[in-house]
C-alpha cells in the first residue's frame, strides 16, 4: 500500500541532506521533490513530516540562486503547519530558524533577527525555557545583533545560551566556546574589556582541554 512508500521517503530525504553536504544541491532538490510527493500523497499535504521536506527543500533552491523560491516553499511549510496544528507547534519554530538564515543569506539581517526571536518564543512556550535546543538560536541572535552593532542586545543573547547550556551541562561542548567567543566579543565592544578577557580565558580553557581530550 501507499504507507509502504514512507520508509522511501526517509531515505530520500537523508539522502538530499548528504547531496546537500556534497554540494550536489540540483540531485538534493530532485530528491526532497520526490520526498515530498511521497508524503503528500500518503500522509497529506499538512502533514508536520510533509511541512519538513517542504522546509528542507528551501536549502537546495537558495544554493542554485533562486532565493524567492527559498523563501517561498518556507512560508509555504509555515503555512500548512500553521493551518491545522497552530503558530505555537514546535515545528514553527523549527522552519523560523530556518527563514532567519534564508534572510540573513540574502544580507537582511534585522529580518533575520526578528524571525529567529519569534523561532525563540515558540520554542520556549512548546519545549519549556531552558530546553538545549534554545541555545543555538539564542547564539545566532547574538551573532547577526553583533553585525548589526547591537551588542548590549548582543550581550544578553549569548547570557541566555550560556545559562541553557549550564543548564543542561553542556558547558563543555563545542558550542560552548561559540557562544563564549561571542559573548568575550560583545563585552569588548562594550567598553567591558575585564569582564571580555575572563570570557576568552574560559573560551581557550574549553578550547585546550578540548584539544587534549582528543590526543
Amino acid at each position: 500500500g501507499d504507507a509502504d512508500e514512507l520508509p522511501a521517503a526517509g531515505v530520500l530525504v537523508n539522502l538530499a541532506i548528504l547531496e546537500g553536504q556534497r554540494g550536489e544541491h540540483a540531485r538534493a532538490e530532485t530528491l526532497l521533490r520526490r520526498a515530498l510527493a511521497i508524503r503528500e500523497r500518503v500522509q497529506g499535504h499538512d502533514h508536520p513530516d510533509t511541512a519538513a521536506v517542504l522546509n528542507n527543500l528551501a536549502t537546495p533552491l537558495l544554493e542554485l540562486g533562486h532565493p524567492d523560491q527559498a523563501l517561498a516553499a518556507n512560508e509555504e511549510a509555515l503555512s500548512r503547519i500553521g493551518r491545522v496544528h497552530g503558530d505555537e507547534h514546535p515545528l514553527v519554530g523549527t522552519f523560523r530558524v530556518a527563514r532567519g538564515v534564508l534572510l540573513y543569506q540574502q544580507g537582511d539581517r534585522h529580518g533575520a533577527v526578528e524571525q529567529l526571536r519569534e523561532a525563540a518564543r515558540v520554542m520556549e512556550q512548546a519545549l519549556g525555557p531552558d530546553h538545549r535546543d534554545l541555545a543555538v538560536v539564542y547564539a545566532n541572535i547574538g551573532e547577526v545583533l553583533l553585525e548589526l552593532g547591537e551588542t548590549e542586545p548582543a550581550r544578553r543573547a549569548f547570557e541566555r545560551a550560556r545559562s541553557i547550556h549550564r543548564i543542561n551541562g553542556m558547558q563543555e561542548q563545542p558550542a560552548a566556546v561559540v557562544v563564549l567567543v561571542g559573548l568575550a566579543r560583545a563585552l569588548g565592544e562594550a567598553g567591558q574589556l575585564e569582564l571580555a578577557r575572563a570570557r576568552w580565558d574560559e573560551a581557550l580553557t574549553l578550547v585546550e582541554q578540548g584539544r587534549t581530550q582528543a590526543l
